[in-house]
C-alpha cells in the first residue's frame, strides 16, 4: 500500500490521493484537493496505525527475495543499507529483552518522506515504515539507522525482518537477518563504585566507546598513589574492575576516604569512595 501511494505521489497520479479528510479512522470523509501534501501522508499514517495491531501477522507473510540485507553496527546504532530504486521499506526488529527502545534516524532530511514507527511491546517487536518521495537531492546510497536504548551490556540476538518495494510495487528484497548485537557505549564514562561505603571489596565500572590505553589509579585522601588497578590497552565496551582494599604490595589499607581516577585517551575523571572497617 505504501509503495503504491508513494509511486502515485511521485507521478502526480491523483487517483491515489487520500486527503484532506475529516472524521476518525477508519471512517474518514474525504475532501480531495488534487494535491499531494502532508495531509495525504497523515491520512495514510492514521489508517496504518489504526489497522496494524499485530506485528507478527505481517512478519509471518514474508519470504526471502533478492540479495541479503546489508547491516552494520556502530555503538548503539544499527545501520541498514537500502537497495537502489527503492520506493518504500518495511523493517520489523524482534528483540529478546523487555524495555528496549528503538528510535529511527535518517542520514538525510527529506521533508516529504513518510515515516511510520510502532513498538509492539507485548510481542517485543519494533516496526518502521518509510516511503521515499522523489527528490533530486537524494543520495546515491540511502541508509537508515536505529538507535537502541535499554539494551543489556552483553551480546543479544536481534532478528531483522525486512521488505523493500520498488516503483511498480514489485518486491526488490525481503527476508530475515539475525544480528548478534553487542552494544557499545556512546561516550567515555566512569561510574560510582558499588557498594559505597564498602568493606573490604568494591566494584568500579567504566565505559569505553573506542579502544584506549586505560589507567585506573587509587589515591588516598592526601593524594598519594595507593595502587594502579588497570594499565593496559583495552577494547571498547562496558568494563569493570574490583578493588579489594589493598595497596600495590597487597597490604590491606586503612579505613577512610579514597579517590579513584581513570585516564583513557583524552578522558579524565575522578570520584571518591569510603572504606569502612
Amino acid at each position: 500500500d505504501l509503495s503504491s501511494f508513494v509511486t502515485a505521489w511521485n507521478n502526480d497520479d491523483y487517483s491515489y490521493e487520500l486527503g484532506p479528510v475529516t472524521g476518525t479512522a477508519p471512517h474518514f470523509i474525504p475532501a480531495l484537493d488534487s494535491l499531494f501534501t502532508v495531509r495525504d501522508a497523515m491520512t495514510f499514517s492514521r489508517m496504518w496505525y489504526w489497522s496494524n495491531t499485530s506485528a507478527m501477522n505481517i512478519i509471518a507473510m514474508r519470504s526471502a527475495v533478492g540479495a541479503p540485507i546489508e547491516v552494520d553496527q556502530s555503538g548503539r546504532k544499527i545501520i541498514i543499507t537500502l537497495p537502489d530504486e527503492i520506493v518504500a521499506s518495511e523493517i520489523a526488529i524482534e528483540y529478546p529483552i523487555e524495555n528496549m527502545e528503538f528510535s529511527y534516524q535518517s542520514e538525510t532530511s527529506q521533508e516529504n518522506d513518510i515515516m511510520l514507527s510502532k513498538q509492539f511491546a507485548e510481542e517485543q517487536v519494533f516496526m518502521q515504515l518509510n516511503g521515499f518521495i522523489a527528490s533530486a537531492d537524494l543520495p546515491i546510497e540511502r541508509k537508515i539507522m536505529f538507535h537502541i536504548s535499554g539494551s543489556p551490556d552483553h551480546e543479544i540476538e536481534l532478528v531483522i525482518h525486512y521488505r523493500f518495494m520498488g516503483s511498480g510495487s514489485e518486491t526488490i528484497g525481503a527476508g530475515s537477518y539475525r544480528l548478534n548485537y553487542l552494544p557499545m557505549p556512546d561516550e567515555f564514562s566512569l561510574y560510582q563504585n558499588y557498594p559505597n561505603p564498602f568493606n573490604p571489596v568494591t566494584q568500579i565500572k567504566y565505559d569505553l566507546p573506542e579502544a584506549s590505553h586505560v589507567q585506573l589509579f587509587i589515591y588516598d585522601i592526601l593524594g598519594r598513589e595507593v595502587t594502579l588497578l588497570v594499565n593496559e590497552v583495552q577494547e571498547p565496551g562496558y568494563r569493570s574492575i574490583t578493588w579489594h582494599g589493598t595497596d600495590a604490595f597487597g597490604r590491606n589499607v586503612g579505613a577512610g576516604m579514597y579517590f579513584y581516577s581513570i585516564q583513557a585517551g583524552d578522558f579524565r575523571q575522578v570520584k571518591k569512595m569510603v572504606l569502612l572497617k
